[in-house]
């Protein structure tokens, strides 16, 4: 949105189309698509992410817990080994010097026709999260054990309803480690193997669609994605804004990387991104039950019998991370909000500011856009981050930005990134 709060119709939207009377549901009406259980949805949140369970980072006992559980669930919704004897694909990872103990979990669901089911989509989560800090869990409601949730009741509704491709589900580990579980995954993949899919939906960062909107990640792998995410809004009245520059590397790009198109469903993660308050508590059930179907939507235009989207050339995506400013190469400092990933005008277009951050106190508000640091032009995200990545926390810098169309600015302190 610009900065007067109304929306921006110059990107592509999922808004009905033209000439249709019917207007989409609001993000925060109450609505239950039939085939998926917001009471099994919290049931698997709280398995993952509730009271009294442990930490998901590398080498914890929480991230064990959680890789059997979800093997357990797959096993219980009769999904299938892919290229193995186990569901569980077991890898190494190094971090910083020391070699960790990784499990991904797939499942492969037979498609329905004898000709198509050698072809694939991949539905995919992660559901790792940050290591336990100073005494204190990181829960990883949001991020993401609300994919995993949303991709559990997949499992349960496509085992049901079989499209003629076959589908694999895959809850990879290593994610905020680099994704790590997803590049695994794809290096081990023949030739063969990676052109027999068409396409990944990847669901990371669902649980809050009452605070924002859904966001559809990395459509410019595929020319086809913008029609497709115009058609599912469409016929499930949930609006969908692509967001407006490539700005994700959640675990579709390890995929696009390999010349697959991917994109990511998301709802932005707010100021409990990375922090111990990302609680199962928060975790809006009803919009995750709405994301599910727009998912469910989409697989389905996926795996039947139409040709496989186009794809685009193999290329390194750049790498970038959903947290406050898109880039996930080294950063220790932040300033303390959440950039609006739609944006399209020049600058950052802050789309939540976290409660403890100096900014709150020195007036700035959400839709305020940063232009300059410490008198540096920022035209986009990506130059953002090149300059925080220059700096450290506790830094003082200047901030001008643009609020209520008059300019301003602002000294603050960089407060320290939460690492990996």
């Amino acid at each position: 949105m610009p900065p007067d709060g109304k929306p921006k119709n110059s990107m592509i939207k999922g808004f009905l189309p033209a000439g249709k009377k019917t207007s989409p549901l609001k993000n925060n009406q109450p609505y239950t698509p039939p085939a998926f259980d917001g009471a099994r949805i919290k049931k698997h949140i709280n398995a993952l992410a509730g009271p009294g369970i442990k930490g998901r980072g590398p080498g914890e006992t929480g991230l064990n817990q959680a890789a059997v559980y979800i093997a357990n669930q797959f096993l219980g919704l009769d999904l299938r080994p892919f290229e193995s004897k186990n569901l569980m694909h077991k890898f190494e990872g190094e971090i910083g010097g020391n070699t960790y103990q990784f499990i991904n979990i797939i499942g492969k669901l037979h498609g329905s026709s004898p000709r198509f089911a050698g072809e694939y989509v991949v539905i995919s989560a992660h559901y790792d999260h940050l290591p336990s800090k100073n005494g204190a869990i990181y829960p990883g409601a949001n991020d993401n054990a609300s994919g995993v949730a949303v991709l559990l009741e997949l499992v349960g509704y496509f085992s049901k309803h079989r499209p003629k491709r076959s589908l694999l589900f895959a809850a990879f580990s290593g994610e905020e480690e680099g994704r790590l579980g997803s590049r695994d995954f794809v290096a081990k993949l023949p030739p063969a193997g990676l052109a027999a899919i068409n396409a990944v939906i990847n669901l990371d960062t669902i649980g809050s669609l009452n605070k924002t909107q859904l966001i559809v990640v990395n459509a410019e792998s595929s020319d086809a994605w913008s029609g497709i995410i115009r058609a599912v809004s469409s016929n499930v009245g949930l609006e969908a804004e692509i967001a407006a520059r490539d700005l994700d590397s959640s675990d579709q790009v390890s995929f696009i990387e390999k010349g697959i198109p991917g994109v990511q469903l998301f709802t932005m993660p707010g100021a409990d991104y990375h922090k111990p308050s990302d609680i199962a508590d928060k975790i809006d059930i009803n919009g995750m039950l709405r994301v599910g179907e727009f998912a469910r939507e989409m697989v389905n235009r996926l795996a039947g019998s139409a040709a496989f989207i186009p794809r685009q050339k193999a290329s390194a995506v750049s790498e970038e991370k959903h947290g406050e400013t898109g880039i996930s190469a080294p950063r220790t400092a932040r300033a303390g909000f959440t950039p609006d990933f739609t944006w399209q005008g020049k600058g950052v277009r802050i789309a939540e500011i976290s409660a403890d951050c100096p900014l709150a106190r020195l007036g700035i508000k959400t839709g305020d856009v940063l232009v300059r640091l410490d008198g540096i032009e920022i035209l986009n995200l990506r130059g953002y981050a090149q300059e925080l990545k220059k700096r450290k926390p506790g830094d003082i810098v200047e901030l001008t930005l643009i609020s209520g169309g008059v300019e301003k600015t602002v000294k603050t302190i960089l407060q320290e990134q939460e690492k990996k």
